[in-house]
């Protein structure tokens, strides 16, 4: 894999997780409905810039893996959340395999969240078996895969599609500015791990 992309999959995997850390704090100290939904649909949002750039598989897992290392680090070993983090990268990695045509990357979107939230659900449940969700089994899962893992698809149908459009207005801008914005991109990125760290 080439520097540029090593250097993308770790700016972007800070951004997501910096986004766990600090903007997950104040929803779920908010109260607010659904906070995992809107974290998801940023996320994938995050993931549809990546991918104008950066159309390899297995990237969106890495940089899953980057966001989920990211909040274990600042946040605590909360392994419900982290195995979130770590499923949606996969899913939406899954997804653009499948649909790879640039007029279906909302569909890519859609797919890539739900089947994150379906491979997260199924995982803990019977893999890991975390007890808050054994206790209830598969009704729990079926529930938490038609109510949040459809919310977060119908939105990130959308945040995928948009992010997807910013990247490729940044794919030509790095083309005229390569030295300043692969420098902004490293200085962000170290910033990124400094705030989380304070």
């Amino acid at each position: 894999m080439s520097k540029r992309n090593i250097l993308l999959i770790l700016f972007f995997g800070s951004l997501w997780g910096f986004s766990e850390v600090f903007l997950g704090k104040a929803l779920y100290s908010s109260n607010i409905h659904y906070p995992g939904v809107i974290l998801s649909i940023l996320a994938l949002g995050i993931l549809g810039i990546a991918y104008a750039l950066i159309q390899k598989a297995g990237a969106m897992a890495l940089i899953a893996v980057v966001a989920t290392i990211f909040r274990f680090i600042n946040a605590g070993p909360f392994f419900c959340h982290l195995l979130a983090i770590f499923s949606l990268g996969v899913g939406f990695d899954i997804a653009m395999q499948l649909f790879k045509e640039k007029k279906l990357i909302w569909l890519s979107g859609a797919l890539g969240a739900w089947l994150g939230y379906a491979l997260f659900a199924f995982a803990i449940t019977y893999v890991f078996r975390y007890h808050y969700w054994t206790a209830v089994g598969f009704p729990k899962v079926i529930r938490y895969i038609g109510t949040e893992g459809i919310l977060t698809a119908l939105g990130s149908a959308v945040s995928v599609w948009l992010g997807y459009r910013i990247g490729e207005n940044t794919v030509k801008f790095l083309k005229t500015k390569p030295k300043m914005v692969y420098g902004g991109i490293i200085g962000l990125t170290l910033s990124f791990w400094v705030l989380g760290a304070i």
